[in-house]
């Protein structure tokens, strides 16, 4: 006797139509949730990439040139000091409102710039994992995925009567930036990579203050060297920025290694949002495709043997 089952019925067909149609919506949904992550790391391992080209630009770059490049960014900072901008950079409301079709901001753009790149530095901060590379201004264009030096303030390059301000967001769908600079801790080191220089820089001062108000806190301080990090504050929230100052410390030992490795440190790491998204796609569609077990009668047909 041969048996045959009969085919699926309307109401099997429609059931596994009800489960794709979910299947596709918990698709969706994670594809939504994910969006952001996937994203950020992409746009992080952009600007990791954009940091070790710059790093491997500057090692390349002769030291006579380098010389020359940091010697006139520390004639730009003692103009500074002595008052040749103005009240210029002494606002955070300043951030992104420079004029950039002045000659003064296009003299400015060339200061530590490594064959024309906007690229002038990058900040790293060992304690919460972080490190971005530094361009010139904070325009929306510039902060997109990068750390901004505030136009207006001391170059980072170190030396008396400094004080460089470098703004980045947190709390951005499009890359990490400062989003964990709230972790920092009084006693943190974190440093400046320039025109093949290590600074380092020990914070002594975290203080959070209205994105409207006046500030004192950005402003050069005879004979201290400086560097604050800023970001919007409280993360989302955005009503004021948070000031992290770091006061000039003893510098890294020279290590001909240490280039590398800090360029390997700038990668985003495994891409985690990946996993989740090919592990959560194929866990639905494979339970949304899985036969389920059927109770129709079984049709048998009688042939001759």
């Amino acid at each position: 006797m041969a048996q045959h089952r009969t085919p699926r019925t309307p109401a099997g067909r429609k059931a596994l139509a009800g489960r794709v149609a979910v299947a596709v919506a918990v698709l969706a949904a994670l594809a939504v949730w994910q969006w952001n992550p996937a994203l950020a790391w992409f746009n992080d391992r952009g600007a990791a990439h954009r940091t070790a080209e710059f790093t491997i630009a500057q090692a390349a770059t002769p030291s006579a040139r380098q010389d020359a490049q940091l010697a006139a960014a520390q004639r730009y900072n003692a103009w500074l000091a002595a008052g040749g901008a103005g009240t210029l950079g002494h606002e955070l409301h300043e951030l992104g409102a420079a004029d950039e079709t002045t000659p003064e901001y296009r003299r400015y753009q060339e200061l530590l710039s490594v064959d024309g790149t906007p690229l002038m530095a990058d900040v790293a901060v060992g304690s919460i994992g972080t490190r971005v590379p530094v361009v010139h201004g904070t325009s929306p264009a510039a902060l997109e995925t990068s750390a901004g030096h505030l136009y207006g303030t001391s170059l980072p390059v170190g030396g008396p009567s400094s004080h460089a301000v470098i703004a980045a967001h947190s709390g951005w769908n499009r890359a990490t930036l400062f989003n964990r600079l709230s972790q920092v801790e009084i006693g943190d080191v974190f440093t400046i990579a320039v025109m093949g220089r290590q600074l380092a820089y020990e914070v002594v001062a975290i203080t959070p203050v209205r994105a409207t108000e006046s500030t004192d806190l950005i402003g050069i301080e005879e004979g201290k060297d400086l560097v604050t990090l800023t970001t919007c504050f409280p993360t989302y929230v955005n009503t004021h920025r948070l000031l992290v100052r770091g006061e000039r410390t003893a510098d890294p030992a020279p290590d001909p290694g240490r280039a590398l490795a800090h360029t390997a440190g700038a990668h985003p790491g495994f891409p985690w949002w990946a996993a989740i998204t090919g592990g959560g796609s194929a866990g639905v569609m494979a339970l949304a495709l899985w036969p389920t077990r059927r109770t129709t009668t079984p049709n048998y047909h009688g042939r001759h043997l």
